[in-house]
């Protein structure tokens, strides 16, 4: 898997994710800045209240991507040998 085209798929939908929130909020379209930045913090303080549960998400999310890089391009797929 690519990161960089992993990465930009993430974020795009975590933006629409956040737009539709917002609108089920009623957020008015001058005050979108502000309600990104309560999210944030509000998913901050949900990690902040449970790091162990964070933190073994975080090695799942590790374990379970592969991503290609210069010195594995070639190689074949883990657990398969040429």
């Amino acid at each position: 898997m690519q990161r960089e085209y992993h990465t930009s798929t993430l974020l795009k939908n975590i933006k629409g994710s956040t737009i539709t929130l917002a609108t089920l909020e009623g957020i008015e379209m001058d005050d979108p800045q502000r309600f990104f930045g309560d999210t944030a913090d509000h998913l901050q303080r949900d990690l902040q209240a449970n790091p162990e549960h964070t933190a073994k998400q975080l090695r799942e999310a590790g374990d379970r991507y592969v991503f290609i890089t210069p010195a594995n391009t070639n190689a074949p797929p883990e657990g398969q040998e040429v």
